[in-house]
């Protein structure tokens, strides 16, 4: 029961362990890109708009961009961890 609870604890204590919070949002931001690729397929091929490939286009290169900064820094770390 000790074991369950410490798991529970690390899982949703953010405060403490505030890399646990990437379990939940990398599943959900994957689910919302993928309901988004739909939505954007399904326009496309029943009424030929391409409007929301755009957004969804879109979202996809802002994500790359927010994301590209905290991706360097991570190798970068990696680097000086390293031995050699």
């Amino acid at each position: 029961m000790n074991q369950l609870r410490a798991a529970i604890n690390s899982l949703f204590n953010w405060k403490q362990n505030p890399a646990s919070v990437f379990f939940f949002a990398i599943p959900l931001a994957l689910i919302g890109f993928g309901c988004l690729g739909a939505v954007a397929y399904f326009q496309w091929a029943m009424n030929g708009d391409l409007v929301y490939a755009g957004i969804s286009l879109a979202g996809l290169i802002l994500l790359v961009v927010a994301l590209l900064p905290a991706y360097r820094m991570h190798r970068r770390l990696q680097g000086m961890r390293s031995p050699g």
